[in-house]
């Protein structure tokens, strides 16, 4: 029975030999995958923050867009409020003149 037990206690310690590796050889391929996740996310990261500043910048270029357009409607209802007072003046004169009769509102 001792050789038994003997023979038992050496599967025993090739098993547990055979785990230590299998073990060691896990944690190796696990840190080299963390450490490939870890560049993928520094990569993703990466280009989302490009992509971030490319869309500000392409919102601020819009928004600047915009401001010209509202800046350039402002001045054209300037401008037709200018026409609207010369004509009302023009029609004004006319009708005083008697060139005209009064105008129809």
């Amino acid at each position: 029975i001792e050789g038994l037990h003997g023979r038992i206690e050496r599967l025993e310690n090739k098993i547990d030999a055979r785990f230590a590796q299998q073990d060691a050889r896990i944690e190796r391929l696990e840190n080299k995958i963390d450490a490939r996740f870890a560049q993928q996310d520094a990569k993703f990261d990466a280009r989302f923050e490009q992509q971030d500043t490319r869309i500000e910048r392409l919102e601020d270029k819009i928004d600047a867009r915009f401001a010209e357009q509202d800046a350039r409607i402002e001045r054209l209802d300037g401008k037709v409020d200018e026409i609207a007072v010369v004509l009302a003046s023009l029609v004004a004169r006319l009708e005083a003149s008697g060139a005209i009769g009064p105008a129809v509102p």
